[in-house]
């Protein structure tokens, strides 16, 4: 993938399309990311932004500027993580990006939470994700339940992190969205057994609800709805 974008972007270069050049650049930085070399997509990032600022495209050098606070988030740097998120938060809002501008909230939320700020981050999160709902957004929605489920649990309130994660599990199963559906699930499963002792049967509720939902899917044979059909049968004998 690196090799062709490099490829394209030199001919976009040749033929003068400048924009095109640096969407190549834009993306190269996103390669870079994936592969955990945050100082190549800094680099490439900082590049990207400083010419979609350039040819007059400020939506996209908003963009780079929010991969940019992901990355100084991947590094821990958080001060320089949140800076860039609110900056590019208010740029997002000033050009009515609203999915922007949810988005880097939720991602600031993020960083409050690595901190162990849960107060602020929880905040952050709702404030994301009730712009989200207003959008329809059916995948990011759950994604931040599923955040706010962490919050619930760090603070040990079980209950409240079962009926987050529980929300969060039920609609990346419908969704059919592995890559969530299968780690929420896992979460669910954890702050279960931490809930056992003191209201089993609020656990044994939700693993049939839970295994019910999965039975309907495609992800009857995971093995965490496996364990999940397993502990409930365990409670059950």
């Amino acid at each position: 993938a690196e090799e062709r974008l490099r490829q394209a972007r030199e001919q976009f270069e040749a033929i003068g399309d400048d924009h095109s050049a640096t969407t190549c650049l834009l993306d190269l930085g996103e390669v870079a990311r994936g592969r955990g070399e945050y100082e190549r997509a800094e680099e490439r990032w900082r590049q990207a932004r400083e010419q979609f600022e350039a040819i007059g495209d400020d939506h996209t050098a908003t963009t780079c500027l929010a991969n940019l606070g992901l990355v100084a988030k991947a590094r821990g740097e958080y001060e320089r993580a949140e800076e860039r998120l609110r900056q590019a938060r208010e740029q997002y809002g000033a050009i009515g990006d609203t999915d922007g501008v949810a988005k880097s909230t939720v991602n600031l939320g993020r960083v409050l939470f690595e901190q162990e700020n849960y107060d602020a981050a929880e905040q952050h999160y709702l404030d994301g994700r009730d712009l989200l709902e207003e959008l329809g957004s059916t995948h990011m929605v759950p994604r931040v339940t599923d955040y706010l489920g962490e919050v619930a649990k760090q603070r040990d309130n079980y209950h409240r992190a079962c009926d987050r994660f529980e929300t969060a599990t039920e609609a990346f199963l419908q969704l059919d969205v592995t890559r969530d559906a299968i780690p929420c699930l896992r979460d669910l499963l954890d702050t279960y057994r931490e809930l056992l002792e003191d209201d089993p049967e609020r656990v044994e509720e939700g693993l049939r609800r839970i295994t019910t939902v999965a039975d309907q899917t495609s992800y009857r044979d995971f093995p965490p709805v496996q364990q999940a059909e397993q502990f409930l049968r365990e409670l059950s004998e």
